[in-house]
């Protein structure tokens, strides 16, 4: 499996205080594709990111996935590792793709993107005829 390079802000970048949200990082979200006869499916890593703030757009054959992470608990930060951040990236559709049945679901920080083939894209198997 190839490694897709993170892109972040320098480090200093992380050392505002946690009051602040004028700068967030973005981040380039890691993305494994794999297809089968039927479909492509898109797995793209947003860890820290729930539901609600995840989000896929398809515009003029352009999709388009984004979500950010949050801050998870409440109170006075003392230290963090963790940064609030933002994902976004986008990939141009083929013409295979028929963009009116694409689906996405969310589970344990890895938003799965289903992009069914239209009929004219499939794979099929031609019998040949012997005469």
């Amino acid at each position: 499996m190839a490694n897709l390079p993170v892109n972040v802000k320098p480090k200093e970048a992380q050392k505002k205080p946690a009051e602040s949200t004028s700068e967030r990082i973005t981040i380039t979200p890691a993305v494994d594709i794999f297809e089968s006869k039927d479909e492509m499916v898109m797995l793209v890593d947003m860890p820290g990111v729930a539901r609600e703030d995840a989000q896929v757009k398809v515009d003029n054959g352009i999709i388009t996935i984004s979500g950010e992470a949050r801050t998870p608990a409440g109170g006075d930060l003392r230290y963090w590792e963790f940064s609030p951040c933002l994902f976004n990236r986008a990939f141009e559709l083929g013409a295979e793709v028929d963009q009116e049945k694409i689906e996405a679901d969310y589970k344990n920080g890895i938003l799965t993107v289903h992009l069914p083939k239209r009929e004219k894209a499939k794979a099929r198997q031609i019998q040949i005829n012997v005469k």
